[in-house]
């Protein structure tokens, strides 16, 4: 809403896009591993997508950060969220670049 935006399917969108880092359990990403992730995408990379791959006990984070937006697209289909906010989240989810996902990367780097 920052940058101007209005539309109700992006806004929505927006709200629903990390749903995706809680894990089947219903158990969120521990606090802890946010700052691991941050080095790690920055730092070392294929660390981290080999820990996501692993994605048991401790990694289990890993697995779950990696997939997260996959996750929010099937969590919100299942909660019968609007095709058009769907949309967006699939788009978002597969790397398609849009002026949506644009917006929803711009302001997630901006949390």
């Amino acid at each position: 809403m920052r940058a101007g935006h209005a539309d109700t399917y992006l806004l929505r969108a927006a709200l629903l896009h990390d749903c995706g880092k809680v894990d089947d359990g219903g158990q969120p990403i521990p606090l802890l591993y946010y700052g691991l992730f941050v080095v790690l995408l920055r730092l070392a990379p294929q660390l981290y997508h080999r820990a996501a791959r692993h994605g048991r006990g401790l990694l289990r984070p890993f697995a779950t950060h990696a997939a997260h937006e996959e996750r929010a697209v099937t969590l919100a289909r299942g909660a019968g969220t609007a095709p058009e906010t769907l949309a967006i989240l699939d788009d978002l989810a597969a790397g398609r670049e849009t002026a949506e996902t644009l917006a929803l990367r711009w302001a997630d780097d901006m949390c």
